[in-house]
Protein backbone atom coordinates (compact mmCIF):
# COMPACT_ATOMS: atom_id res chain seq x y z
CA UNK A 1 0.00 0.00 0.00
CA UNK A 2 1.22 3.54 -0.76
CA UNK A 3 0.63 5.03 2.67
CA UNK A 4 -1.98 7.81 2.96
CA UNK A 5 -2.07 8.42 -0.78
CA UNK A 6 -3.02 5.44 -2.92
CA UNK A 7 -4.64 2.29 -1.53
CA UNK A 8 -4.61 -1.21 -2.93
CA UNK A 9 -8.03 -0.57 -4.44
CA UNK A 10 -6.22 1.47 -7.09
CA UNK A 11 -3.47 -0.96 -8.07
CA UNK A 12 -3.33 -4.30 -6.24
CA UNK A 13 -5.22 -7.58 -6.86
CA UNK A 14 -8.51 -7.82 -4.98
CA UNK A 15 -9.25 -10.28 -2.21
CA UNK A 16 -5.56 -11.01 -1.36
CA UNK A 17 -5.92 -10.00 2.28
CA UNK A 18 -8.58 -9.52 4.89
CA UNK A 19 -8.64 -5.89 3.78
CA UNK A 20 -7.52 -4.26 0.51
CA UNK A 21 -3.91 -4.14 1.70
CA UNK A 22 -1.50 -6.39 3.63
CA UNK A 23 -2.50 -6.06 7.29
CA UNK A 24 0.96 -7.23 8.43
CA UNK A 25 2.31 -3.96 7.05
CA UNK A 26 -0.31 -1.66 8.55
CA UNK A 27 1.29 1.37 10.19
CA UNK A 28 -1.29 4.15 10.57
CA UNK A 29 -4.28 4.36 12.91
CA UNK A 30 -6.65 4.02 9.96
CA UNK A 31 -4.88 0.94 8.54
CA UNK A 32 -4.70 -0.79 11.92
CA UNK A 33 -8.36 -0.03 12.62
CA UNK A 34 -9.41 -1.48 9.26
CA UNK A 35 -7.54 -4.69 10.00
CA UNK A 36 -8.75 -4.88 13.62
CA UNK A 37 -12.45 -4.09 13.05
CA UNK A 38 -14.27 -6.87 11.21
CA UNK A 39 -17.15 -4.65 10.04
CA UNK A 40 -14.83 -1.98 8.64
CA UNK A 41 -12.66 -4.66 7.05
CA UNK A 42 -15.72 -5.94 5.19
CA UNK A 43 -16.48 -2.39 4.05
CA UNK A 44 -12.91 -2.11 2.78
CA UNK A 45 -13.25 -5.40 0.88
CA UNK A 46 -16.52 -4.17 -0.63
CA UNK A 47 -14.85 -0.90 -1.57
CA UNK A 48 -12.28 -2.79 -3.61
CA UNK A 49 -14.94 -4.66 -5.55
CA UNK A 50 -17.27 -1.69 -6.09
CA UNK A 51 -14.42 0.61 -7.06
CA UNK A 52 -13.11 -1.92 -9.61
CA UNK A 53 -16.59 -2.22 -11.17
CA UNK A 54 -17.07 1.55 -11.18
CA UNK A 55 -13.73 2.13 -12.92
CA UNK A 56 -14.62 -0.46 -15.57
CA UNK A 57 -17.98 1.21 -16.26
CA UNK A 58 -16.96 4.86 -15.89
CA UNK A 59 -16.86 7.13 -18.93
CA UNK A 60 -14.20 9.20 -17.12
CA UNK A 61 -11.98 6.75 -15.18
CA UNK A 62 -9.17 9.26 -14.61
CA UNK A 63 -11.56 11.65 -12.91
CA UNK A 64 -12.91 8.80 -10.78
CA UNK A 65 -9.35 7.92 -9.71
CA UNK A 66 -8.71 11.52 -8.68
CA UNK A 67 -11.97 11.51 -6.74
CA UNK A 68 -10.89 8.30 -4.98
CA UNK A 69 -7.54 9.84 -4.04
CA UNK A 70 -9.33 12.85 -2.55
CA UNK A 71 -11.61 10.54 -0.57
CA UNK A 72 -8.56 8.67 0.77
CA UNK A 73 -7.07 11.90 2.04
CA UNK A 74 -10.31 12.56 3.91
CA UNK A 75 -10.56 9.00 5.28
CA UNK A 76 -6.96 9.04 6.49
CA UNK A 77 -7.70 12.06 8.70
CA UNK A 78 -10.15 10.04 10.79
CA UNK A 79 -9.33 9.64 14.48
CA UNK A 80 -12.05 7.11 15.39
CA UNK A 81 -13.52 3.87 14.07
CA UNK A 82 -16.93 5.57 13.72
CA UNK A 83 -15.41 8.22 11.45
CA UNK A 84 -13.74 5.55 9.28
CA UNK A 85 -16.95 3.55 8.99
CA UNK A 86 -18.93 6.66 8.06
CA UNK A 87 -16.34 7.56 5.41
CA UNK A 88 -16.63 4.12 3.81
CA UNK A 89 -20.41 4.10 3.87
CA UNK A 90 -20.63 7.52 2.22
CA UNK A 91 -18.03 6.64 -0.42
CA UNK A 92 -19.71 3.33 -1.23
CA UNK A 93 -23.01 5.15 -1.69
CA UNK A 94 -21.32 7.64 -4.00
CA UNK A 95 -19.64 4.92 -6.08
CA UNK A 96 -22.89 2.98 -6.30
CA UNK A 97 -24.65 6.11 -7.53
CA UNK A 98 -22.36 6.10 -10.58
CA UNK A 99 -24.21 3.02 -11.79
CA UNK A 100 -26.84 3.66 -14.40
CA UNK A 101 -30.26 3.54 -12.78
CA UNK A 102 -32.86 1.40 -14.45
CA UNK A 103 -35.56 3.62 -16.01
CA UNK A 104 -38.56 4.19 -13.79
CA UNK A 105 -41.92 3.45 -15.39
CA UNK A 106 -43.40 6.88 -16.17
CA UNK A 107 -47.03 5.92 -16.70
CA UNK A 108 -49.64 8.47 -15.68
CA UNK A 109 -50.41 8.74 -11.99
CA UNK A 110 -52.39 10.75 -9.49
CA UNK A 111 -51.48 13.14 -6.72
CA UNK A 112 -50.34 12.05 -3.28
CA UNK A 113 -52.86 11.89 -0.45
CA UNK A 114 -52.03 14.41 2.26
CA UNK A 115 -51.76 13.37 5.92
CA UNK A 116 -52.70 16.24 8.19
CA UNK A 117 -51.08 15.02 11.44
CA UNK A 118 -47.36 14.70 12.18
CA UNK A 119 -47.70 11.08 13.20
CA UNK A 120 -47.72 7.52 11.90
CA UNK A 121 -49.56 6.39 15.04
CA UNK A 122 -52.59 5.34 13.00
CA UNK A 123 -50.44 3.08 10.82
CA UNK A 124 -49.43 -0.46 11.78
CA UNK A 125 -45.64 -0.27 11.50
CA UNK A 126 -43.40 -3.30 12.07
CA UNK A 127 -41.99 -3.75 15.56
CA UNK A 128 -38.43 -3.49 14.26
CA UNK A 129 -37.29 -1.33 11.34
CA UNK A 130 -34.41 0.94 10.37
CA UNK A 131 -34.62 4.69 9.79
CA UNK A 132 -32.56 6.05 6.91
CA UNK A 133 -32.34 9.67 5.78
CA UNK A 134 -31.16 11.24 2.55
CA UNK A 135 -30.50 14.69 1.16
CA UNK A 136 -27.78 16.92 -0.24
CA UNK A 137 -24.86 17.39 2.14
CA UNK A 138 -22.93 19.83 -0.04
CA UNK A 139 -23.90 23.20 -1.51
CA UNK A 140 -23.09 21.97 -5.01
CA UNK A 141 -25.31 18.91 -4.86
CA UNK A 142 -28.98 19.82 -5.07
CA UNK A 143 -30.63 17.16 -7.20
CA UNK A 144 -31.01 16.98 -10.96
CA UNK A 145 -32.78 20.02 -12.51
CA UNK A 146 -35.94 19.30 -14.52
CA UNK A 147 -37.45 21.57 -17.17
CA UNK A 148 -40.72 22.14 -15.32
CA UNK A 149 -42.26 23.48 -12.11
CA UNK A 150 -44.23 21.63 -9.44
CA UNK A 151 -45.20 24.73 -7.41
CA UNK A 152 -45.44 28.50 -7.53
CA UNK A 153 -42.14 29.18 -5.75
CA UNK A 154 -40.53 30.51 -8.92
CA UNK A 155 -37.97 27.69 -8.82
CA UNK A 156 -37.70 24.87 -11.30
CA UNK A 157 -38.20 21.40 -9.83
CA UNK A 158 -35.29 19.10 -9.12
CA UNK A 159 -35.44 15.32 -9.09
CA UNK A 160 -33.59 12.87 -6.87
CA UNK A 161 -33.71 9.17 -7.73
CA UNK A 162 -33.52 7.15 -4.51
CA UNK A 163 -32.57 3.48 -4.82
CA UNK A 164 -33.24 1.61 -1.57
CA UNK A 165 -31.39 -1.67 -1.03
CA UNK A 166 -31.78 -3.05 2.49
CA UNK A 167 -33.31 -6.46 3.16
CA UNK A 168 -32.37 -7.16 6.78
CA UNK A 169 -35.24 -5.04 8.17
CA UNK A 170 -38.10 -2.86 6.88
CA UNK A 171 -37.08 0.72 6.06
CA UNK A 172 -38.53 4.13 7.00
CA UNK A 173 -37.22 7.14 5.05
CA UNK A 174 -36.68 10.79 5.97
CA UNK A 175 -36.05 12.86 2.81
CA UNK A 176 -35.18 16.55 2.87
CA UNK A 177 -34.28 19.19 0.26
CA UNK A 178 -34.51 22.97 0.00
CA UNK A 179 -35.62 23.24 -3.65
CA UNK A 180 -38.99 21.94 -4.88
CA UNK A 181 -38.08 18.29 -5.30
CA UNK A 182 -39.47 15.09 -6.77
CA UNK A 183 -38.18 12.11 -4.78
CA UNK A 184 -38.34 9.23 -7.27
CA UNK A 185 -38.22 5.97 -5.33
CA UNK A 186 -37.08 2.53 -6.48
CA UNK A 187 -36.10 -0.49 -4.43
CA UNK A 188 -34.53 -3.91 -4.78
CA UNK A 189 -37.00 -6.82 -4.87
CA UNK A 190 -36.64 -7.93 -1.22
CA UNK A 191 -36.54 -4.40 0.25
CA UNK A 192 -39.65 -3.25 2.15
CA UNK A 193 -40.36 0.47 2.64
CA UNK A 194 -42.89 1.10 5.43
CA UNK A 195 -43.12 4.92 5.85
CA UNK A 196 -41.78 8.14 4.31
CA UNK A 197 -41.50 11.72 5.51
CA UNK A 198 -40.56 14.22 2.79
CA UNK A 199 -39.70 17.71 3.97
CA UNK A 200 -38.09 20.89 2.72
CA UNK A 201 -38.52 24.60 2.25
CA UNK A 202 -40.47 24.41 -1.01
CA UNK A 203 -42.84 21.69 -2.22
CA UNK A 204 -41.72 18.06 -1.90
CA UNK A 205 -43.41 15.14 -3.65
CA UNK A 206 -42.79 11.39 -3.79
CA UNK A 207 -43.02 9.36 -7.00
CA UNK A 208 -42.64 5.65 -7.67
CA UNK A 209 -43.64 4.56 -4.17
CA UNK A 210 -46.19 1.82 -3.63
CA UNK A 211 -49.57 3.53 -2.95
CA UNK A 212 -49.98 1.52 0.27
CA UNK A 213 -46.96 3.14 1.93
CA UNK A 214 -47.95 6.05 4.23
CA UNK A 215 -46.37 9.42 3.36
CA UNK A 216 -46.16 12.69 5.27
CA UNK A 217 -45.19 15.81 3.31
CA UNK A 218 -44.37 18.69 5.64
CA UNK A 219 -42.66 21.80 4.25
CA UNK A 220 -42.35 25.50 4.95
CA UNK A 221 -44.61 26.27 2.01
CA UNK A 222 -47.46 23.95 3.01
CA UNK A 223 -47.13 24.79 6.73
CA UNK A 224 -47.07 21.06 7.46
CA UNK A 225 -47.76 19.64 10.89
CA UNK A 226 -44.16 18.40 11.29
CA UNK A 227 -42.62 21.76 10.48
CA UNK A 228 -39.81 21.42 7.99
CA UNK A 229 -36.17 20.42 7.60
CA UNK A 230 -33.83 20.16 4.66
CA UNK A 231 -30.27 19.01 4.11
CA UNK A 232 -27.93 21.27 2.16
CA UNK A 233 -24.80 20.76 4.24
CA UNK A 234 -23.60 18.61 7.13
CA UNK A 235 -24.45 21.38 9.60
CA UNK A 236 -28.14 20.61 8.97
CA UNK A 237 -27.83 17.06 10.29
CA UNK A 238 -28.95 18.19 13.73
CA UNK A 239 -32.46 18.67 12.31
CA UNK A 240 -32.95 14.94 11.70
CA UNK A 241 -32.96 13.18 15.07
CA UNK A 242 -35.58 15.42 16.74
CA UNK A 243 -38.10 14.78 13.97
CA UNK A 244 -37.21 11.07 13.86
CA UNK A 245 -37.79 10.73 17.61
CA UNK A 246 -41.09 12.55 17.28
CA UNK A 247 -42.31 10.21 14.54
CA UNK A 248 -40.70 6.91 15.47
CA UNK A 249 -39.46 7.25 19.03
CA UNK A 250 -35.77 6.93 18.17
CA UNK A 251 -33.03 8.62 16.11
CA UNK A 252 -31.98 8.09 12.50
CA UNK A 253 -29.78 5.03 11.95
CA UNK A 254 -27.81 6.37 8.98
CA UNK A 255 -27.77 9.26 6.50
CA UNK A 256 -27.03 8.62 2.81
CA UNK A 257 -25.96 11.73 0.85
CA UNK A 258 -27.46 12.54 -2.54
CA UNK A 259 -24.97 13.07 -5.36
CA UNK A 260 -25.79 14.18 -8.89
CA UNK A 261 -29.51 13.59 -8.45
CA UNK A 262 -29.08 10.03 -7.15
CA UNK A 263 -28.94 8.44 -3.72
CA UNK A 264 -28.28 4.80 -2.89
CA UNK A 265 -29.80 4.02 0.52
CA UNK A 266 -28.82 0.87 2.41
CA UNK A 267 -26.31 -1.45 0.77
CA UNK A 268 -24.50 -0.85 -2.49
CA UNK A 269 -26.55 -1.88 -5.51
CA UNK A 270 -25.62 -5.26 -6.98
CA UNK A 271 -24.37 -4.95 -10.53
CA UNK A 272 -27.22 -5.06 -13.04
CA UNK A 273 -29.96 -4.95 -10.40
CA UNK A 274 -33.46 -4.13 -11.64
CA UNK A 275 -35.21 -1.72 -9.29
CA UNK A 276 -38.87 -2.13 -8.41
CA UNK A 277 -41.03 0.97 -8.66
CA UNK A 278 -44.76 1.64 -8.65
CA UNK A 279 -46.45 3.01 -11.76
CA UNK A 280 -49.20 4.65 -9.68
CA UNK A 281 -47.45 8.04 -9.43
CA UNK A 282 -44.81 9.21 -11.90
CA UNK A 283 -42.51 12.25 -11.64
CA UNK A 284 -44.22 13.80 -14.66
CA UNK A 285 -47.61 13.65 -12.93
CA UNK A 286 -46.53 16.48 -10.61
CA UNK A 287 -45.77 18.94 -13.42
CA UNK A 288 -47.59 22.26 -13.10
CA UNK A 289 -49.33 22.29 -16.47
CA UNK A 290 -50.25 25.97 -16.05
CA UNK A 291 -46.60 27.02 -15.92
CA UNK A 292 -44.20 27.11 -18.86
CA UNK A 293 -41.28 24.75 -18.99
CA UNK A 294 -38.22 26.09 -17.23
CA UNK A 295 -35.29 27.90 -18.81
CA UNK A 296 -34.50 27.68 -22.50
CA UNK A 297 -37.11 24.96 -23.06
CA UNK A 298 -39.87 27.40 -22.07
CA UNK A 299 -38.48 30.07 -24.43
CA UNK A 300 -38.33 27.59 -27.31
CA UNK A 301 -41.95 26.61 -26.65
CA UNK A 302 -43.01 30.28 -26.71
CA UNK A 303 -41.25 30.83 -30.07
CA UNK A 304 -43.06 27.82 -31.54
CA UNK A 305 -46.37 29.16 -30.21
CA UNK A 306 -45.79 32.58 -31.77
CA UNK A 307 -45.65 34.34 -28.40
CA UNK A 308 -41.96 35.27 -28.89
CA UNK A 309 -39.67 35.71 -31.84
CA UNK A 310 -35.92 35.97 -31.97
CA UNK A 311 -34.67 39.55 -31.83
CA UNK A 312 -32.71 40.86 -34.81
CA UNK A 313 -29.92 43.41 -35.11
CA UNK A 314 -32.61 45.89 -36.19
CA UNK A 315 -34.50 45.35 -32.90
CA UNK A 316 -31.39 45.99 -30.83
CA UNK A 317 -30.54 49.09 -32.85
CA UNK A 318 -34.12 50.37 -32.55
CA UNK A 319 -33.83 50.26 -28.77
CA UNK A 320 -30.53 52.14 -28.83
CA UNK A 321 -31.96 54.80 -31.17
CA UNK A 322 -35.19 55.20 -29.21
CA UNK A 323 -33.47 55.69 -25.87
CA UNK A 324 -30.95 58.11 -27.41
CA UNK A 325 -33.75 60.18 -28.93
CA UNK A 326 -35.67 60.27 -25.65
CA UNK A 327 -32.64 61.36 -23.65
CA UNK A 328 -29.99 62.69 -26.03
CA UNK A 329 -27.69 64.01 -23.33
CA UNK A 330 -25.64 67.20 -23.39
CA UNK A 331 -23.37 66.36 -26.34
CA UNK A 332 -22.64 68.86 -29.16
CA UNK A 333 -23.15 67.70 -32.76
CA UNK A 334 -20.17 66.97 -35.01
CA UNK A 335 -20.16 68.38 -38.56
CA UNK A 336 -20.91 65.74 -41.16
CA UNK A 337 -21.76 63.05 -38.62
CA UNK A 338 -24.98 61.78 -37.12
CA UNK A 339 -25.40 61.85 -33.40
CA UNK A 340 -23.92 58.73 -31.79
CA UNK A 341 -26.47 56.18 -30.68
CA UNK A 342 -26.56 54.47 -27.32
CA UNK A 343 -24.57 51.29 -26.76
CA UNK A 344 -26.68 48.33 -27.83
CA UNK A 345 -27.35 45.23 -25.78
CA UNK A 346 -24.94 42.45 -26.65
CA UNK A 347 -27.06 39.57 -25.32
CA UNK A 348 -27.17 37.01 -28.13
CA UNK A 349 -30.17 35.20 -26.62
CA UNK A 350 -32.67 38.01 -27.18
CA UNK A 351 -36.39 37.89 -27.96
CA UNK A 352 -39.21 40.22 -28.97
CA UNK A 353 -42.42 39.62 -27.00
CA UNK A 354 -45.43 39.51 -29.31
CA UNK A 355 -48.24 38.57 -26.90
CA UNK A 356 -48.92 38.43 -23.15
CA UNK A 357 -46.29 36.08 -21.78
CA UNK A 358 -45.41 34.37 -18.47
CA UNK A 359 -41.65 34.13 -18.04
CA UNK A 360 -40.30 30.64 -17.37
CA UNK A 361 -38.28 30.09 -14.22
CA UNK A 362 -34.56 29.50 -14.37
CA UNK A 363 -33.50 32.51 -16.49
CA UNK A 364 -30.28 32.99 -14.55
CA UNK A 365 -26.57 32.67 -15.25
CA UNK A 366 -25.85 31.15 -18.63
CA UNK A 367 -29.60 30.55 -19.12
CA UNK A 368 -30.48 34.25 -19.06
CA UNK A 369 -32.07 35.99 -22.04
CA UNK A 370 -33.11 39.54 -23.02
CA UNK A 371 -36.66 40.63 -23.86
CA UNK A 372 -37.83 43.58 -25.99
CA UNK A 373 -41.42 44.72 -25.47
CA UNK A 374 -42.95 46.59 -28.48
CA UNK A 375 -45.45 49.40 -27.93
CA UNK A 376 -48.90 48.07 -27.09
CA UNK A 377 -47.63 44.73 -25.74
CA UNK A 378 -47.78 44.20 -21.94
CA UNK A 379 -44.63 43.44 -20.00
CA UNK A 380 -44.22 39.72 -19.20
CA UNK A 381 -45.25 38.41 -15.80
CA UNK A 382 -43.01 36.32 -13.58
CA UNK A 383 -39.44 36.51 -12.36
CA UNK A 384 -36.95 37.53 -15.08
CA UNK A 385 -34.00 36.23 -13.05
CA UNK A 386 -30.87 37.73 -14.61
CA UNK A 387 -32.68 38.64 -17.85
CA UNK A 388 -33.14 42.34 -18.71
CA UNK A 389 -36.50 43.52 -20.08
CA UNK A 390 -36.40 46.48 -22.50
CA UNK A 391 -39.85 48.09 -22.67
CA UNK A 392 -40.56 50.39 -25.65
CA UNK A 393 -43.74 51.55 -23.87
CA UNK A 394 -41.76 53.27 -21.13
CA UNK A 395 -38.24 53.25 -22.62
CA UNK A 396 -37.13 51.74 -19.31
CA UNK A 397 -35.09 48.63 -18.69
CA UNK A 398 -35.93 46.30 -15.80
CA UNK A 399 -33.49 43.76 -14.45
CA UNK A 400 -30.17 43.40 -12.67
CA UNK A 401 -28.19 43.44 -15.91
CA UNK A 402 -29.73 46.55 -17.46
CA UNK A 403 -27.12 48.72 -19.18
CA UNK A 404 -24.62 45.89 -19.57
Amino acid sequence: MLRSVLPAVLFLPFGCYAASFDCSKGETFVENTICRDGEISKLDDRMGKIYKEAIAKSAAPDALREEQRAWLDTRNKCKSAACIKRAYERRLARLSSTYEFKPFDASAGGQMPQRTACSFSDVKLPEDFVIFASGALTERSKGRPTDFQIDQSGHRATQIDVAVNYTAKPVALLLGAYEPTIWNIGWTPKTRIVAVLASGYHRQVVAGLDPGVPIIVSTNDNKGACGYFFLVREENLDQLNPISRRLFGRPVDLVYPEAGGKAVVGGALPSGVALVTSTATSPESFRDKNAPRAGQAGLDDAVKAGVLRRATEADLQAWADATAAASPGDVPPVAGQRMPSRRRSTNSNAYVVLQPFALPVGLTGKSRAAFYIPKGVPEPTGNPGHSPIYDFNTLQCRGVLCGR
